[in-house]
């Protein structure tokens, strides 16, 4: 199979995944349709990897690599529709009755497949709500309500979003949900946040975590509190002399949420000068979290004081996530895709 080839069936397969992430498919359908297509076309060596954000798609002759393609995708409302007909229509390719032109201007036609009225949408939006409400057990008042809730959150979306969460819209929604627990910053914290709690020891972040952890689905340990702390602290003035200080071991936070978390996900950090990986996968297991973002602070551009970081994203299921230089607020995204995932 030539290059062009190759290209036009990654394009074809490429395209089918933008529609469907955009529509609101399941990230492993989106991989398993890029993969059908390019396969039905021949192409045996593509890779596809796939956030909630966007889909970064490769293809590799030999050595050489063939086709490599990053796209970002909006979040935008479901479109069902939309889904049916791409997944229609990849098993029709795999079938062999579409040839790559054809398949792009069916894929182009379905892209462009017109939305609901927005009107349509808040209504059914609150007509839905207002219904599951009912369903489960509500009476009157609670399915008003209900059908209130989902008008609301419609006109929000469609109108003052517009449809698409920008990256400042997303982080406002989400703030909105997060209690930040920070202890000594060199930054400003934005006024986004639904509550903040400022510390000053580790042992103050233990209570605080521990006393609101359990009103959170996700739990990121990004802090790094000390490990040590003096144990023969006094708060007198200590005369000048010879003098030895003893240290004893700080609380271990992540290991003490990881103890009691539930169904809870819990994200810690591992910043490590060697055996990276075998470090990070110990930690991993040791405080019984679900995610561990590691990174080797020896490495240029990575660790602390820069803007930039190098990090490997390993899972509790096993799954390994390398990630070159990178800014820290993209690598902030990819954090969060990946707790989607969990």
């Amino acid at each position: 199979m030539n290059a062009e080839s190759t290209r036009e069936a990654l394009d074809v397969a490429s395209l089918a995944g933008d529609i469907l992430l955009a529509s609101g498919a399941e990230i492993f359908r989106v991989e398993e349709t890029i993969d059908r297509i390019a396969r039905a076309y021949g192409v045996d060596s593509s890779d596809a990897f796939v956030l909630s954000s966007g889909i970064f798609l490769t293809a590799e002759s030999g050595k050489k690599q063939e086709f490599a393609r990053v796209r970002h995708i909006p979040l935008s409302a479901a479109r069902l529709d939309k889904v049916t007909a791409v997944n229609q229509l990849s098993r029709e390719i795999e079938e062999g009755l579409h040839m790559p032109k054809e398949a792009k201007a069916w894929l182009l036609d379905i892209q462009r497949m017109p939305d609901k009225p927005r009107w349509h949408q808040v209504l059914a939006s609150g007509v839905g709500s207002a219904c599951f409400c009912f369903l489960f057990g509500g009476d009157v008042v609670d399915s008003m309500v209900a059908f209130l809730s989902g008008f609301v959150l419609y006109v929000y979306l469609l109108y003052l979003l517009r449809g698409r969460m920008s990256k400042i819209a997303t982080n406002i929604s989400g703030g909105a949900l997060v209690t930040l627990i920070a202890g000594r910053m060199s930054v400003d914290i934005p006024d986004i946040f639904e509550k903040v709690i400022r510390v000053k020891s580790t042992g103050d972040m233990l209570e605080a975590v521990m006393n609101n952890y359990e009103e959170n689905e996700f739990i990121v340990k990004a802090a790094a509190p000390a490990d040590y702390r003096v144990k023969n602290f006094s708060i007198h003035k200590i005369k000048a002399k010879e003098l030895s200080l003893e240290l004893e071991k700080t609380p271990d936070i992540a290991k003490a949420v990881g103890a009691v978390k539930g169904d809870r996900k819990l994200i810690i950090f591992s910043a490590e000068t060697d055996d990276l990986i075998e470090n990070a996968r110990k930690k991993l297991a040791a405080k019984n979290a679900d995610m561990v973002v590691a990174n080797d602070v020896t490495k240029e551009g990575a660790g602390f004081n820069v803007d930039t970081n190098i990090a490997t994203i390993i899972t509790k299921a096993g799954k390994v996530y390398d990630y070159d230089i990178m800014p820290k607020s993209r690598l902030a995204e990819i954090i969060l895709d990946h707790m989607h995932e969990l």
